[in-house]
Formats: structure tokens, C-alpha cells, sequence
């Protein structure tokens, strides 16, 4: 605990100003010889050795002293909140309590309607029946408000007198602002006495509510005034080594042998705000000869045999680690430990069913002991750590537990594990291990049963078959049962198929422009698909006529005819799995544009002669064959030739010899290839024929 000197900056923002240099002069020790940190996360910042922080000084000292709790289940102190006349009479009555030779009034009486039900009734009885606090002219007192600096400052005089502190009245008048207030005279009292400042020169504010971290200051000073006129001891331990944790803790030493990586029956310790550059020594002290006296100093059994040393006794249990390292040798003790960062931590495992007390001090004595004063106190800076209380395996387990597990259990998914014993409440946890499970530990949730249910996850690439399973299940300390080790064995099967077949190609593609008509439609999924699967067509709007086939991964769909050209098609396939997954998707496409022929023939045709007919096209080169029929020619099949000129084909057609004169009407068929995707054209012409000379 460092001296209250001037005020942080923490303090600034509750209201205070600096307080004056003799209000600086009480010091903190006199009340509060280094106090442990109060665990409070709203106190301000940490503790350190060159960072002042009088907020969270005064608090520790209030909390050392058994003054304050905290707000909020214990882990905020309520820095920035308003201190109510319920949250003052409590303070000030154990302010009280802590004075030598003050007795609380008997059967106080129960003085105001308003204060029923209260956690502070019993405090503002007692506090009322000895003139520190009063009610309203209404008979309430009110607990629930807030608490002014000016009812503050007739509290705390009332609260020294009644402790037995001469407050001497004064005649300076210190604020300008507290004329009309009936608290003026005790105001003027406590800042003769250093116990209150103004916020400003001559400004006291009497008015204004007071918060608990302003509260704090006020109270430790008031104490520290109590303690100086020799009226009541300090309060704090009297270690000056911040050593973490500080909770005694019970273990099951599930195996006495000294093994740094054996972490199922160690602790951790840790040690902050060392300094640099300086060495300590750590020890293990057996449990008795460690004890804490009433004002919360921590006494060491002296050693018969070298008086003024401490007795550590002889321990099973070693240090195994040291700031990450393991040692060498494990030890009870060792010496010239440097801290690393000005943090030193140790692991201490157990040797055997015993209990342990770590300390840890800088020897600076003409030997390795820790040197004791005449009433068993260090004289040397040192800590201790929450003591360790080993205990060893029952010789007698309890009644055997059942584990069974219900399977099937698909990988990716759960399965019930319930464990069964007549002892189900002392149960402390189970832990299930195997090939298909990662290490699952479960806590023992609802026992009203008589058994307990965990749902076990098994892993996603867990092995299909029979998986055996390794089950744990520990007991309470207090129980005495040493843990039960089961095996179960469950069986996995494949995670369910939940997807449904997914596209992966088509033909035509999805988008594709230009399609033959003479194309039979596929498409290709990532699994087989069953028999019900089903393709559909439809182009221009209209049902397309064909047949549907699902064969392996492949749909098929067959058109009857072909399909007609420069058409919008879409092509539905409806599919399912062999596990009912369904899933619908459409495949769009446009047939290829089908370009006009125009064919012309060059007359007059004679009997027995031939005339030119001409076929032009935009997709010439695509031609496969032209078929001339009719009455007056004979029936003729041409190829493409060579290949067409420019965009059009001429053939010579024969007439027949016998062929009626005048015109004769003739049907010209174009046939494209089968690539080209186009259909064949038929056209009329006619040609005039004359009879031969």
C-alpha cells in the first residue's frame, strides 16, 4: 500500500481537487500498512511502483479494513456512483467497529418506516441512536438518496467524536459558499483537520452529491485521523509481494511422482511487480507452520533450533517450473530467481497428500532463511500464495459407474453418452476420448435423474465402423472417489446425404446461341441420379415433343422431330438422388437462324437439251446437296462440286427428250450438312421449254 499523496488524475474526475500539503502529511500507513489489492475493475489503473493512483489506494485501504464491499456481485466498487444515506451509515458504523473499546448501542430502536428491508436497517438504527446520522422532518430517512458534501461532513465529525477524536472547533471560515448551510461549522471542522478540500479556492459545493470514489478519500482519512490518535489499530497484511492466485485450492495428487509435464495435480503461481535486475528466493512451507493473526498479518512459525529464522518443515511437493522452464532437479526451494519482465512465475506439483504454502521473499540477510521479528512477522519483503491442500487416491472407489453410448452415430453429427451412478451428485465432470471423437470434456449439468446425458460430437472425417471410446468421469474432492475410467464403444456411419445432384455441364451449354435442330439436349451431374429424374422442352413458348432418359449422372433428352429454327428453348431437367434430394434447374439456349435459298433457272429449256439453274445463299458453303424434280426434266441429284463461287452453285439440268412444250414448273430441295444444324429448303421454279429443231 503506497502513501495517499497528492491526488491522480483518476481522482480528478470524481471531483477533488489536490489536496492541500497537509492533508497530504496523514499517511496512509498509519491505517492501512500494505493492504492487498482490492480486485476491484473500476478502481482506476493498476498498481505499479512509479504510477500513483490514490483512488485505488484508498479503496484497498477501505477494503483491508472491512469499511467497504463492492456493488455488483463483489467485482466493481461503484467508482463514479452517488454514495446513499443507507450505503454512509454502514461505512461509518464500520468505521466504528474497528475502534478499540466501542460498543454498539443494545437493541437499538427501530427508528424510521422507510428503511425495511434494507441491508443497511440494522447500521442506520444504530447510527441514529447514537446522534451520527439523522431522518427527515417526515420520520423517513430516506436510504436511498444520495448523500451531499455537506450531510457528509456532520457524518464524518459526528463519527470522530463518537470514536473519541477531539475535533476542535475554528473560526475560519474556509468557503464562500456554504453561508446559508446548516453543515457549515462541521464543514470548516473537517478542512481544519485535512479531511475535506474545496473544489476551487474558497468553492466547497456543499450541494453536490458525493460519489463513492470522492467517498473513499474522505473515509480513509477519516480512519487514518482515528488510528494516528492511537484509538484503533491498522489494518492490511503485512506482505509486501503481490502473489497470485491468493484462494486456497484442494487437489487430487492423482500421482505422487515429481514430473514437470505432469500438469493434472499442479498450480501456477505468478508473482508482478518485481523490480528488475533483483533476485528472490522461493519456498514451500508445510501448511501449519503458516497462520494469519486478526489484523490480517501473516505469521511464520519461527525454527526452535535457529531462533528469529522461519520453519519452513520438511514437503513432499517440488517446484517443477520456473519462469517456463523446467528445472533441472525439482527443489522445495530456490534462490536467486530473476524476474522476466518484473513478472516471476512457478509450478508446484505434488509429492503426496500434505498442504503447502509457497512464499516467496528477497533475501537479504547474512543467510538463505527468512529472517522473523519477534512476534513471527518477515523483516524481509515476501508474499505468499494460496495454499495448496494435496489430497491422495481413496483406498475404497465408489460404486462402479455405467456408460453407455446409443448409436448408430453419422459422422458430422451426435450421440447420446449417459453415465449412471448411485454417487451421480458428487460427480465433478467426464471426459470422452477416441479415434472419432477430439477429447470432449462435459460438465455434470442436471443430476435430478439419477444420470446424466451428454450429447458427444463425432468428428466430420471420422473412420465408419465400430469407434471405442475412452470415458472419464472424476468426483468431487470432498467425495473421496478417486475418477472411474469406462470404455464404450459406438458405432459411426456415414454422414446422410442432405445435397442434391448439382449441374455440372450441358450440351448445349446454358446461354448457347446458335444450336443445331437436329440436336439431341444432354446434361451432365456431379452424382448418379435416379430413374425418376425428367427432362422437358420447350421453344417459342411451346411443348417440345421427345423422350427423357437418366442414365449414370447423364439426362438425355431426345427430340421427335427437329427443332424449328432461330427458336428460344428452354430445357427443364428435374432431378433426384438416390437419397430423395431433389433439385430443378433450367438450361436456356437459341437454334441456329436458318438463312433463305432463292433458286432461279435460265430459260428457255429445249427438248432433249439443258438449261442453268442457280442456287444463292448466305450459307453456301454449308450446301450438301441440290435435288431438281419435275414433269419436264429428269430428275436430277447434284453435289456442290468444287466448291462454290462467290455465294451461289449453278448446275446444267437435263430436259427430257420427250418433255411437253411450254412452262414447266420444277421443285428444287436444298440439303445442308448435318454440322451446319440447318434445315432443308425446298423452292418452285419454272422454266419455259421449246420443241427441238
Amino acid at each position: 500500500m503506497r502513501l495517499l499523496g497528492a491526488v491522480s488524475v483518476a481522482a480528478m474526475a470524481f471531483g477533488l481537487l489536490p489536496i492541500s500539503p497537509a492533508a497530504a502529511a496523514i499517511d496512509a500507513n498509519d491505517a492501512c500498512a500494505n493492504s492487498a489489492e482490492d480486485g476491484f475493475t473500476d478502481t482506476g489503473l493498476e498498481d505499479t511502483d512509479d504510477l500513483p493512483n490514490d483512488v485505488e489506494d484508498a479503496v484497498d485501504c477501505l477494503a483491508a479494513c472491512d469499511i467497504t464491499v463492492g456493488q455488483f456481485g463483489s467485482l466493481l466498487f461503484g467508482t463514479g456512483n452517488e454514495v446513499t444515506r443507507g450505503q454512509l451509515a454502514s461505512f461509518v458504523m464500520n468505521i466504528l467497529d474497528r475502534v478499540d473499546n466501542f460498543t454498539r448501542p443494545a437493541n437499538a430502536f427501530d427508528q424510521f418506516p422507510d428503511d425495511e428491508g434494507s441491508v443497511h436497517e440494522d447500521n442506520i438504527n444504530d447510527a441514529a441512536a447514537l446522534g451520527i446520522v439523522r431522518g427527515y422532518p417526515d420520520g423517513t430517512y430516506r436510504p436511498g438518496a444520495s448523500v451531499s458534501r455537506a450531510q457528509m461532513a456532520t457524518f464524518l465529525v459526528n463519527t470522530l467524536e463518537e470514536a473519541g477524536v477531539e475535533v476542535p472547533g475554528t473560526t475560519n471560515d474556509a468557503f464562500t459558499d456554504d453561508e446559508q448551510s446548516v453543515h457549515e461549522s462541521n464543514i470548516n471542522r473537517l478542512e481544519a483537520l485535512d479531511i475535506v478540500d474545496g473544489e476551487a479556492a474558497g468553492i466547497y459545493n456543499p450541494e453536490r452529491a458525493v460519489t463513492r470514489g470522492t467517498m473513499s478519500f474522505f473515509l480513509t482519512r477519516t480512519y487514518e485521523l482515528i488510528v494516528e490518535d492511537g484509538l484503533a489499530d491498522p489494518c492490511g497484511s503485512n506482505e509486501t509481494l503481490a502473489v497470485s492466485p491468493q484462494g486456497d485450492a484442494t487437489i487430487l495428487c492423482t500421482d505422487p511422482t515429481i514430473e514437470s509435464d505432469d500438469t493434472t495435480d499442479q498450480r501456477t503461481y505468478t508473482v508482478s511487480g518485481l523490480n528488475q535486475g533483483e533476485d528472490f528466493r522461493i519456498t514451500l512451507v508445510a501448511g501449519d507452520n503458516v497462520t494469519i493473526d486478526a489484523e490480517g498479518n501473516t505469521i511464520f512459525e519461527e525454527d526452535p533450533a535457529t531462533p528469529g529464522l522461519a520453519l519452513a518443515g520438511t514437503v513432499a511437493a517440488r517446484i517443477v517450473t520456473i519462469n517456463g522452464t523446467n528445472v533441472t532437479t525439482p527443489a522445495q526451494s530456490f534462490g536467486a530467481v530473476v524476474p522476466v519482465g518484473g513478472v516471476i512465475t512457478f509450478v508446484v506439483d505434488c509429492g503426496g497428500a500434505e498442504t503447502v504454502t509457497p512464499v516467496i521473499y528477497q533475501d537479504q540477510g547474512a543467510n538463505t532463511r527468512l529472517e522473523l521479528d519477534a512476534d513471527g512477522q518477515p523483516t524481509e519483503d515476501f508474499g505468499t500464495g494460496g495454499t495448496i491442500t494435496f489430497t491422495e487416491l481413496p483406498v475404497t472407489p465408489q460404486d462402479e459407474a455405467t456408460v453407455t453410448a446409443e448409436g448408430p452415430a453419422p459422422q458430422g453429427g451426435t450421440f447420446p453418452l449417459t453415465v449412471t451412478t448411485s454417487d451421480v451428485t458428487e460427480v465433478a465432470g467426464v471426459t470422452v476420448t477416441g479415434d472419432c471423437v477430439d477429447p470432449q470434456p462435459f460438465a455434470p449439468g442436471d443430476t435430478s435423474t439419477g444420470s446424466l446425458e451428454f450429447a458427444v460430437e463425432v468428428n466430420a472425417d471420422a473412420t465408419i465402423g465400430d469407434c471405442e471410446l475412452t470415458v472419464i468421469t472424476t468426483f468431487t474432492p470432498d467425495s473421496g472417489f478417486a475418477p472411474e475410467t469406462d470404455t464404450v464403444t459406438v458405432e459411426i456411419v456415414a454422414a446422410p446425404d442432405t445435397t442434391a445432384p448439382v449441374l455440372l455441364s450441358s450440351v448445349p451449354a446454358d446461354g448457347a446461341t446458335g444450336v443445331a435442330v437436329t440436336a439431341d439436349l444432354t446434361a451432365t451431374f456431379d452424382e448418379a441420379l435416379d430413374a425418376a429424374s425428367i427432362a422437358s422442352l420447350t421453344c417459342g413458348g411451346a411443348a417440345v415433343a421427345g423422350s427423357s432418359v437418366a442414365a449414370g449422372s447423364t439426362l438425355t433428352f431426345n427430340p421427335t422431330a427437329d427443332l424449328a429454327a432461330s427458336a428460344t428453348c428452354v430445357l427443364t431437367l428435374t432431378v433426384e438422388d438416390a437419397a430423395g434430394n431433389t433439385r430443378t434447374v433450367t438450361v436456356d439456349f437459341t437454334t441456329v437462324a436458318q438463312n433463305v435459298v432463292t433458286a432461279t433457272a435460265g430459260g428457255p429449256g429445249v427438248q432433249g437439251g439443258t438449261f442453268p439453274l442457280t442456287v444463292t445463299s448466305a450459307d453456301i458453303t454449308a450446301v450438301d446437296l441440290v435435288t431438281v424434280t419435275g414433269a419436264c426434266v429428269v430428275d436430277q441429284p447434284f453435289a456442290p462440286g468444287a466448291g462454290p463461287t462467290a455465294d451461289s452453285l449453278e448446275f446444267a439440268v437435263d430436259v427430257a427428250a420427250d418433255a411437253p412444250v411450254g412452262d414447266c414448273a420444277l421443285t428444287v430441295v436444298t440439303s445442308f450438312t448435318a454440322a451446319s444444324g440447318l434445315q432443308d429448303e425446298t423452292d418452285t421454279v419454272t422454266v419455259a421449254i421449246t420443241a427441238a429443231d
